[in-house]
């Protein structure tokens, strides 16, 4: 069921995507949709469509391509997206990231847990928007966006333990997912030597961002630039044991990162390296030494001399 509730270019195509016998993802598909105001203004893109069969969910990811607006200026953007559905369940926010670029269509991608399983089967509705005012911020339009709701509360992730290094390659508007069976105690992740390149591969940033989600989907910390260049750094203490989930992503054009949501469009391309290792415990100084240093600290402070003007 396709309806077009206003008189721009838009369509919706609500399906089912099997697995076997197992139904794994339900799945909204959205092209041309344009927002051009706040929620609920009469000139935003809003398609309506029904599941007709019983499916049960417990997150929503979504990816798509954010089309270039007609100028060639950076601003800040916001681009959102209003998915309602039966029994209460749906997302209302963010599905790109703050910052926007005019220079060319642009990805991205999230993925929020921000629900509890309930089926979907009934109606929805599907509604591009802007919370933003100012000149420009309503150029955007969205392109073969598709927004599916898995059963799995995850996305699929690639498996890595303590003292364990990988490189993997990233594209425009990718989140990359690993998954982490902490026996408890302290760990580090760190995205230091990634070679990140953006506006089309033209300049290298090497900038990165990670989010680390505990076994409910609820996030438990993140880190943009935690390294000494703009890669990323996470170090635990005593990180409870539990079954984790890694996002790692490009930060070059905004990334958000929520309680329970991680959304970007950046424009990186390049290679993710990521390590996984047991931080070095700070070693404490002997009292003694400690006092002698704190004396020739306080000895230094107030021997030195004093400026005015």
């Amino acid at each position: 069921m396709n309806i077009c509730m206003h008189t721009a270019v838009c369509s919706t195509a609500l399906l089912i995507a099997a697995s076997g016998a197992n139904a794994q993802t339900a799945s909204i598909a959205v092209t041309n949709a344009g927002p051009a105001g706040g929620l609920g203004s009469a000139g935003n893109s809003t398609q309506t469509g029904s599941f007709t069969e019983t499916f049960t969910a417990r997150s929503l990811s979504w990816s798509g391509t954010l089309t270039s607006a007609p100028n060639a200026f950076f601003f800040e953007e916001d681009v959102f997206a209003s998915i309602q559905g039966p029994n209460g369940i749906g997302y209302t926010g963010p599905i790109a990231g703050e910052q926007g670029i005019v220079l060319g269509a642009t990805p991205f991608s999230g993925w929020t847990s921000a629900f509890a399983p309930a089926s979907i089967e009934g109606d929805w509705s599907f509604e591009a928007f802007t919370p933003n005012t100012f000149p420009g911020s309503t150029n955007w339009s969205i392109s073969s966006a598709e927004f599916g709701f898995n059963q799995a509360l995850f996305p699929d992730a690639t498996s890595i333990g303590i003292g364990t290094a990988r490189v993997d390659n990233i594209v425009e508007g990718e989140i990359l997912w690993y998954s982490v069976d902490h026996a408890g105690g302290a760990i580090e992740f760190s995205t230091a030597g990634s070679s990140i390149f953006e506006l089309d591969g033209g300049i290298q940033t090497d900038d990165t961002l990670i989010a680390l989600f505990d076994s409910s989907g609820l996030l438990v910390d993140f880190n943009d630039d935690g390294s000494d260049d703009f890669t990323s750094l996470l170090s635990f203490a005593d990180l409870a044991a539990g079954d984790y989930r890694l996002a790692v992503t490009g930060s070059t054009l905004g990334t958000r990162v929520g309680q329970q949501f991680i959304s970007t469009s950046h424009d990186g391309v390049g290679s993710i390296n990521l390590a996984v290792t047991v931080p070095a415990p700070i070693t404490a100084l002997p009292i003694a030494a400690a006092s002698v240093l704190g004396s020739r600290r306080r000895r230094h402070a107030t021997s030195s001399p004093i400026h005015s003007s």
